[in-house]
């Protein structure tokens, strides 16, 4: 990790403390990124109320993040609890647990987003960390890739933008 520098968005309101260097910036998506990567790679953060909040009263708000984070070579939600809790309605909220677990599933499917249920915050902290290490490190070493890539999200935009203004 010699050159890798965590972000860590300054909104956060209970932020990750990383085994390495890191620096408090306003990010414009995510809350966690990496140092000369922010517009590449974004981990979202959610525990289990927010992120009932995000898909009831906060929706639009959200959908403009994860319409941000599918720019990005990789954006993912990481959620400090577990699918089964998820599924058993342990959030404070009247949405039903079929409406939460399948809104789960479309905006992961719609936004091409992993989904990453880590049981707690101990867990969020490391599997964080870990995407961001791995994302650094295959982004500075495999540079053509990482241009195709880019040109890949570009050409689906401009697919998705056709097809839509089709129909």
């Amino acid at each position: 990790m010699d050159d890798l520098v965590f972000i860590i968005d300054s909104r956060e309101k209970l932020p990750y403390k990383f085994s390495g260097p890191s620096e408090v910036r306003t990010l414009t998506t995510g809350d966690y990124s990496v140092v000369g990567l922010e517009n590449r790679i974004a981990i979202e953060r959610k525990s289990i109320d927010d992120l009932i909040g995000c898909l009831t009263r906060d929706r639009d708000r959200f959908t403009r993040e994860l319409e941000r984070g599918q720019a990005m070579d990789y954006f993912a939600l990481v959620v400090e609890t577990t699918l089964d809790d998820l599924a058993h309605g342990k959030y404070q909220s009247q949405m039903t647990v079929k409406a939460a677990v399948q809104s789960v599933l479309a905006v992961s499917v719609k936004f091409r987003m992993p989904v990453w249920f880590v049981g707690n915050r101990a867990h969020g902290r490391r599997v964080t960390e870990s995407l961001l290490f791995k994302f650094h490190r295959w982004a500075t070493t495999t540079t053509t890739d990482l241009v195709l890539t880019n040109k890949t999200v570009k050409k689906r935009k401009k697919e998705k933008n056709r097809r839509v203004s089709s129909d």
